[in-house]
């Protein structure tokens, strides 16, 4: 309870306590969510569990992964604020949550773009 009482309850910057303890509240029960997803992801994550539910519904659950990332993100967020952390750490998450995004969003492409030359019988790099 020390936490609630130095960050939450007895804080002098901005916001007020009462968001604090909104945001608090939020950032626990997304810490749980995640912690579940991930537990979920797991127990997910094996041969043994794709053969036994099969690769389509394997593969939506494993999209779960964005979801956990998302409330990953936020929760640190929302911490970061209720510590009142230094503009650094707060840019270290940020660059870091960025960085995940660019980089799913170059999987995302590199896939659509193999998908599409597959069906179209195209080769985008012929050999020189």
């Amino acid at each position: 309870y020390e936490y609630l009482a130095i960050h939450v309850e007895n804080a002098a910057a901005p916001p007020s306590a009462a968001v604090r303890s909104d945001l608090y509240q939020w950032g626990v029960i997304m810490g749980y969510g995640v912690a579940l997803l991930f537990v979920l992801l797991l127990a997910l994550s094996s041969d043994r569990m794709v053969r036994r539910i099969g690769m389509p519904w394997w593969k939506r659950l494993q999209r779960a992964s964005y979801l956990a990332f998302g409330l990953t993100c936020a929760h640190a967020f929302i911490f970061q604020l209720l510590e009142s952390r230094a503009g650094r750490w707060v840019a270290v998450v940020a660059v870091i949550s960025g960085l995940v995004l660019v980089l799913q969003g170059a999987g995302v492409v590199a896939i659509r773009r193999g998908r599409r030359a597959a069906t179209t019988g195209a080769i985008e790099n012929p050999p020189s």
